[in-house]
């Protein structure tokens, strides 16, 4: 059997190094796995699924809605079919903040110097 590109585990705790006492950070989207992709989309369905490009070839890591999520396409830095390069910047953040779970990807917002 195949081991798990990427399990739910291992992405909890990589973004929970990412945020350290944090309600949000924003990192390069390689920063979120340990192995090298060219790509990285971000699809709503039933679960959310990440798709990792890895030499022309696109893997697809599924997780469940209660620990990771993107907001719909419409909302305002939404990731919902978008994709990624690892050099590329993303917000990684506490759905709520304070509370352990779960964590939401938002694309960098644009004009952000207020």
């Amino acid at each position: 059997m195949k081991t798990p590109l990427l399990t739910e585990e291992s992405l909890s705790q990589r973004i929970n190094d990412l945020l350290s006492e944090q309600d949000s950070v924003t990192v390069q989207a390689g920063r979120l796995t340990d192995f090298s992709w060219q790509k990285l989309c971000f699809r709503r369905d039933d679960v959310l699924s990440l798709e990792f490009q890895i030499d022309g070839t696109f893997h697809r890591v599924p997780l469940p809605y209660e620990a990771f999520f993107v907001d719909e396409g419409h909302v305002a830095n939404s990731l919902e079919d978008a994709c990624v390069t690892p050099s590329d910047l993303i917000v990684v953040r506490r759905k709520y903040p304070g509370y352990a779970g779960p964590v939401e990807f938002q694309s960098v917002p644009a004009g952000n110097e207020d």
